[in-house]
């Protein structure tokens, strides 16, 4: 099993240089302009560039960190996994977060975007769907070069195996979002009239991001609990501040997620920005 584990890694390695080396080909046929805006992209994958990728699975996704670092070697990968989805957070608290691509970007900052990472994954997963295929979740940036000695980095969540992906299907995706990207913005349009708006909920929810923790001190929260909510599913009643807020129920959860009994999106945006 190890070696055929080892031989899959050494695969996905290779992909990832393929990518690369194809990415920097159509790179360099871009504009001086799209070239500069490309800095920004969630996409961009010149020199330098390195990848962190940790993969799971039955059921099999990976989480892809992408740093462009001066003070590590260009086109640098580290694959952890394949590894069973219930051994992960421990592998992940073990293994990954040794990892010099995660000292580079941060531990902090890669657990925050581990613990949202984990949390859309598990909204990915239907299995009333059938057989999954492959596919972009969620990509982010984690840190955007500001302080200068922080490099910049970002997060892909993605439901199945990049290897599943075309490569020049892929890299054509990535150039034309930078392509798209370095257009100029046109003119703003006159604003619409008012539409009604159908109300199909009786409030709205979210998580907040970064993810925060009510009622505890961040460090004593193992990356388990970040991940998992603590004892939610267990002790519901516990778990949970329910106060008021402007005359609106407001529920708290203390991993961080916020719901208030309020319907009207304008309303919402409002109370919370008054």
């Amino acid at each position: 099993m190890a070696s055929t584990d080892e031989s899959n890694k050494e695969k996905l390695k290779n992909w990832l240089i393929e990518l690369v080396s194809f990415f920097r080909e159509e790179f360099e046929k871009l504009s001086p302009k799209e070239r500069e805006v490309a800095f920004g992209s969630l996409s961009n994958l010149s020199e330098p560039c390195q990848f962190l990728v940790i993969w799971a699975k039955d059921p099999e996704f990976q989480i892809v960190f992408i740093v462009r670092s001066n003070n590590l070697e260009d086109k640098l990968i580290e694959i952890y996994g394949p590894i069973e989805n219930y051994k992960l957070i421990e592998f992940i608290e073990n293994e990954v977060l040794k990892s010099r691509i995660v000292e580079i970007i941060g531990k902090e900052k890669v657990e925050a975007s581990l613990v949202t990472a984990l949390r859309n994954i598990r909204s990915l997963f239907d299995p009333l769907m059938g057989t999954p295929k492959s596919l972009f979740g969620s990509r982010w940036r984690i840190s955007t070069n500001t302080p200068f000695d922080t490099p910049y980095s970002v997060c892909w969540i993605v439901k199945g195996n990049l290897q599943d992906f075309n490569i020049k299907e892929l890299v054509a995706h990535f150039i034309e979002e930078i392509k798209f990207a370095a257009k100029p913005s046109p003119p703003p349009s006159p604003p619409s009239p008012p539409i009604a708006e159908k109300i199909i909920l009786k409030g709205f929810g979210t998580y907040v991001y970064p993810p925060i923790w009510i009622g505890k001190n961040l460090q004593s929260i193992s990356f388990k609990e970040k991940v998992m909510g603590g004892s939610f599913l267990a002790n519901l009643e516990k778990d949970r501040i329910i106060e008021t807020y402007k005359n609106r129920p407001l529920v708290i959860r203390k991993d961080g997620y916020i719901a208030i009994g309020e319907t009207n999106k304008g309303r919402l945006r409002s109370f919370l920005t008054r």
